[in-house]
């Protein structure tokens, strides 16, 4: 299933997703490492009280913020169908409150993270490549492409952060469902059908 404009451009893209979700988790992973290593380097027992000035800094980084209103994880990405939280500081409001976390040394993985950073990344760059649908069909191929940047998305963030870019493909072809299997291997649908 291709539109005009070929699979070529939606393959940049997607490379480009994954490029650019690596190198955020590059750079989230070093930051938790130094926050780290400049919390163990103060005098004793200031270490120890890591996770509570953690905690506090999160509290400040949100304060404000109602419940609910920050829209930058995997479900509800999913949810809006791969399109970006309204709000555009959520998603860089997470990483840098779970970067503040790890950083302290409370308890969070940091594949999470990992995939937020990446599916975030799908959803904003299917947002800066599509334009407003023209016709139906456009508006179709354009779901198509927003949940395969999302796909793309989920799985660099799997690879960066496990190392384990096979890994990555079957957790995005898992998480987002059946709306990404059938587009990536091409059944449309064709398995209701049968």
């Amino acid at each position: 299933q291709t539109d005009d404009r070929g699979d070529f451009p939606a393959l940049l893209v997607a490379a480009a997703v994954g490029l650019l979700s690596g190198g955020i988790i590059v750079l989230f992973n070093d930051a938790v490492h130094m926050g780290r290593a400049a919390i163990d380097s103060l005098p004793a027992p200031l270490p120890t009280l890591g996770p509570a000035f953690a905690g506090a800094g999160v509290t400040m980084l949100l304060w404000g913020r109602p419940p609910g209103t920050m829209g930058a994880d995997v479900k509800s990405l999913i949810k809006s169908a791969g399109r970006s939280p309204a709000d555009s500081t959520a998603a860089p409001l997470r990483t840098l409150a779970a970067t503040v976390t790890l950083a302290g040394g409370n308890s969070l993985g940091p594949e999470g993270p990992s995939v937020e950073i990446g599916a975030n990344v799908g959803a904003a760059m299917a947002d800066l490549s599509l334009g407003k649908a023209k016709n139906e069909q456009e508006e179709v191929n354009n779901a198509e492409l927003r949940w395969s940047l999302l796909a793309a998305g989920c799985a660099s963030g799997i690879a960066a952060g496990f190392d384990a870019p096979i890994a990555g493909l079957f957790f995005s072809l898992e998480s987002l469902g059946p709306q990404v299997r059938d587009n990536l291997c091409g059944t449309g649908g064709e398995n209701e059908r049968a």
